[in-house]
């Protein structure tokens, strides 16, 4: 692995954190913010969205990642933010960036409009189409991939 690339939303901030204090080769993080309070929590090479929560495809989020150069080497990629989101940049990270499927994890942290108990049954819904199709309902990537299609 030759760079990191982190991407996430407020809700994602702990997570990004843990992982850039644990990674041993450079890494940018693109991080939405709703306030400046926030930036205490991340350190390195922090590229910040200062916005309120965003939705959906067209989000501030997604513009920063757009605008984003890739360094040469291999990236790992890792996104977690509002679902319409992530589903909006995840095509971008494996397409236009070239992030292998091995080297990308994208997981929707929250879904807009939704409850607990949606995202629950949402969950559920997509691990009975992955038993129901012979996959490995217990691989990430088969629930991701479920879940992003």
């Amino acid at each position: 692995m030759d760079h990191h690339l982190l991407i996430g939303d407020s809700t994602s901030l702990p997570a990004i954190a843990s992982i850039v204090d644990t990674l041993d080769v450079p890494s940018t993080v693109i991080l939405q913010a709703e306030s400046p309070a926030e930036q205490a929590l991340v350190k390195g090479d922090v590229h910040w969205v200062h916005a309120p929560p965003v939705t959906g495809p067209g989000s501030v989020l997604e513009q920063a990642v757009r605008a984003y150069r890739r360094p040469p080497g291999r990236l790992q990629a890792w996104c977690a933010a509002e679902a319409g989101v992530v589903r909006a940049i995840r095509p971008y990270l494996a397409g236009e960036l070239g992030v292998g499927r091995d080297d990308l994890h994208t997981v929707a942290y929250w879904i807009a409009g939704a409850t607990a108990e949606r995202g629950d049954a949402e969950r559920m819904k997509w691990y009975t189409q992955a038993t129901e199709q012979g996959l490995d309902a217990t691989d990430p990537a088969v629930l991701q991939a479920l879940e992003f299609s």
